[in-house]
């Protein structure tokens, strides 16, 4: 029993030691909604929620009181959205769950509209040829998960003047404008959700406050991919950008924002480059981004100040690694590795006066360093001339301090690096003293056992 218990334990600590350390990319999974089979559904006429009494048998209310514990249901319907909007719900602080619907529609009709609302839930839908598929107006505490918004005329999933939502595992795919579009929205998550071929852009942001886009899959989006302006404390994490016909990603006037470990590949194939920021945007960080083969180059700032771009691996985009120009000054650049990006001269562009290192005296890292300054010497890592950007003007931005070797990025998630490690170690330590204490209470017992059967012998001799 002791030999088949250390078996096991050992096995189970292999297996920690082999995954445990592992986080693999958080990805959004196509989701196929999971309805119940269309002929099951119960058809439905357009639903109109305007008051608390109006969750009734007749508005399709299987279920529930409208408390936290037990909301109200309206599940399992097929509605054909031609005359009205398919369900209507304003004015109402009641908890409610919308459940395993399909809502098709035509014309000029939404697929479901919230209005002054608390407390809602949609889930498992497929909303379909509606005007917008979703519109949620001045509302309150909204989650939109698990549905297909699709084949609408306008957004998938449309949020204005709204604050707590949470939309999250929707397919917002092949819309005529865009795939999801939040305007004068506070504290909202955008969340592993698919947004691919929009006509539009996939997400777009219209002054917003402490949004955060993660772990989002955009690809084949007609226009930028996203599009953020006039925002701030805007959080842009670990999303994958590919093949989209414009920009990845374009902010105009953000400011206090963070762009951190997305993958940006093939992007800008007809316009832009693949992270652009106008107009101003201020005290934003570009961090651990993966930035490969876009069509017109890597990140571009016009008119834009105070930013930091730092541990950012790009690599063989069609124009410059990174551009600044037009009074885009006061950036700081440092620790990005630049692999074969196609500039005039050089790999990057800079006509104003920014830096290319940190308080260190760490640059960046260059492919091309060698060929440009082969009589170049090194000292702890640094070479010994400059790398000098490439300029329209008599200003040329130069990296005083270009790394020998290739910077090895780190992240700045704390997940993957502290806490994974931190429980691993300690389920390692469980095991390690549990088996100990099996084996030591093993051995006491056959003590107890020799000891005992010692005794019985000494009896039996008297």
């Amino acid at each position: 029993m002791r030999s088949r218990f250390t078996v096991v334990a050992m096995f189970l600590l292999l297996v920690l030691v082999f995954i445990g350390p592992s986080t693999p990319r958080a990805e959004a999974v196509l989701n196929d909604a999971g309805l119940t089979d269309v002929g099951s559904l119960k058809p439905h006429d357009t639903i109109l929620i305007q008051r608390e009494s109006d969750f009734d048998v007749t508005n399709g209310v299987s279920s529930g009181n409208g408390t936290y514990h037990d909301p109200y249901i309206i599940e399992n319907l097929a509605i054909a959205s031609h005359d009205a909007n398919g369900i209507h719900i304003t004015g109402t602080d009641s908890h409610f769950i919308i459940r395993n619907c399909e809502i098709t529609g035509k014309d000029w009709h939404e697929g479901i509209v919230f209005e002054t609302v608390k407390n809602g839930i949609v889930e498992n839908c497929q909303i379909e040829h509606n005007d917008d598929g979703i519109r949620i107006d001045v509302c309150t505490n909204i989650t939109i998960k698990s549905s297909i918004f699709k084949y609408n005329d306008r957004s998938g999933v449309s949020v204005e003047s709204s604050k707590t939502i949470t939309i999250k595992l929707n397919n917002c795919s092949s819309n005529y404008e865009n795939g999801i579009s939040l305007r004068y929205c506070r504290d909202t998550v955008v969340e592993l959700n698919n947004l691919i071929q929009n006509s539009g852009k996939g997400i777009s942001i219209y002054e917003c406050n402490n949004i955060k886009v993660r772990s989002n899959d955009l690809e084949d989006n007609h226009a930028s991919a996203l599009y953020c302006s006039d925002s701030w404390n805007i959080l842009i994490f670990m999303n994958d950008f590919y093949m989209n016909n414009d920009e990845a990603m374009r902010f105009q006037s953000t400011t206090g924002s963070r762009i951190a470990n997305n993958e940006v590949v093939k992007n800008s194939m007809y316009d832009g480059h693949a992270i652009e920021m106008h107009s101003y945007c201020r005290y934003n960080t570009i961090e651990n981004n993966t930035i490969i083969e876009n069509g017109e180059g890597g990140i571009w700032l016009t008119t834009c100040s105070y930013n930091t771009i730092i541990n950012n691996f790009i690599e063989g985009n069609n124009d410059y690694g990174l551009g600044l120009s037009e009074h885009s000054h006061g950036n700081r650049i440092h620790h990005n590795s630049f692999y074969d990006n196609d500039g005039r001269d050089a790999q990057a562009y800079d006509d104003g006066e920014n830096f290319w290192n940190d308080t260190n005296q760490e640059g960046n890292y260059w492919s091309d360093y060698p060929d440009r300054y082969p009589f170049a010497k090194t000292e702890d890592g640094i070479w010994s001339v400059a790398y000098e950007m490439d300029s329209d003007y008599s200003v040329k931005g130069k990296d005083n301090y270009p790394l020998v070797g290739d910077y090895k990025r780190t992240t700045s998630d704390p997940v993957p690096g502290l806490m994974i490690g931190a429980m691993v170690l300690m389920v390692v330590v469980f095991l390690i003293v549990l088996i100990v204490y099996v084996e030591r209470s093993s051995r006491r017992k056959k003590e107890k056992e020799d000891e005992d059967v010692e005794e019985l012998d000494y009896y039996n001799y008297e």
